[in-house]
């Protein structure tokens, strides 16, 4: 069987060659050859859902359109980030500028935010949420349980309280 993968990269992730993969995983001599074919195999169908998945941004970005929101002078991010209570930490201020810089372009926004509990993730998505009505749109937060609903309401009341 042919194989699409490069000599380079199999050797660099120790991969088997496709054809004594395919061999080996439906009639392995002895056991010891199912890990390395099933290695290969899975690396196979994860790299063909990465780049199905990177097709499918490369195509949402040319072609779809979202709704660019410019900062506001004296808007309600701004007044949230003056009014808290704490100056935010060197990697929250990072976070809104890059949010806010895809905030500002015309294309669908692809980002995780990504840090350790208590790292101020929830902060973040308020800034941008209050980013998002400063420029007359709307926001959501959608969390997957109803603790984390409950935790997030108790934190953004805390958090929007003092910007009135």
């Amino acid at each position: 069987m042919p194989d699409p993968l490069p000599d380079q990269l199999r050797d660099r992730h120790g991969l088997l060659d496709l054809d004594t993969a395919l061999r080996r995983i439906h009639r392995p001599a002895d056991l010891s050859q199912v890990r390395p074919a099933r290695n290969r195999l899975v690396y196979d169908e994860l790299l063909c859902l990465q780049v199905g998945l990177q097709q499918r941004r490369h195509r949402l970005e040319s072609t779809a359109r979202g709704l660019a929101s410019d900062p506001v002078a004296g808007g309600l991010a701004e007044v949230f980030v003056e009014r808290l209570p704490f100056a935010p930490t060197g990697a929250q201020r990072r976070a809104f500028d890059e949010v806010g810089a895809d905030l500002e372009r015309p294309k669908p926004m692809h980002r995780l935010l990504q840090g350790d509990v208590g790292a101020g993730k929830t902060l973040v998505a308020a800034w941008a949420m209050l980013r998002a009505l400063d420029a007359g749109r709307q926001a959501v937060l959608m969390a997957p349980t109803e603790v984390l609903a409950e935790q997030h309401l108790r934190t953004f009341l805390a958090l929007l309280a003092p910007s009135g």
